[in-house]
């Protein structure tokens, strides 16, 4: 009889410890559960945040583009002023020049 309770002492034992084991195992699945959503939802968050950072960078390149083609076409356009006003300052210069002569031309025939 002593061996009867001895091993319904064990039996009852192992059903607690295996009880215990079953509500820690349940926790423990619950937290890897939890831990593996938040994983999935931080990698959905970094893979969105790389997709900002390259269209960020397309952006930048683009607009860096779009400056330095305005650069250059204001360079142009500058240069392209620039010898058009000197143009513009020989002719002034040398119709200048042709109103003098004629004004002497004018002051001898009158003379």
């Amino acid at each position: 009889m002593a061996d009867l309770t001895q091993t319904s002492r064990e039996r009852d034992e192992l059903i607690r410890a295996n009880s215990f084991l079953e509500t820690k195992l349940t926790e423990v699945t619950q937290m890897l559960s939890s831990m593996e959503e938040g994983r999935r939802t931080d990698s959905v968050e970094v893979k969105k945040m790389r997709e900002q950072v390259l269209l960020f960078h397309k952006e930048y390149n683009f607009y860096k583009d779009m400056a330095q083609k305005l650069d250059l076409r204001q360079s142009e356009d500058l240069d392209a002023l620039n010898f058009a006003l000197r143009e513009a300052d020989e002719k002034l210069k040398d119709q200048g020049a042709r109103i003098a002569d004629l004004e002497r031309e004018n002051l001898q025939l009158v003379t």
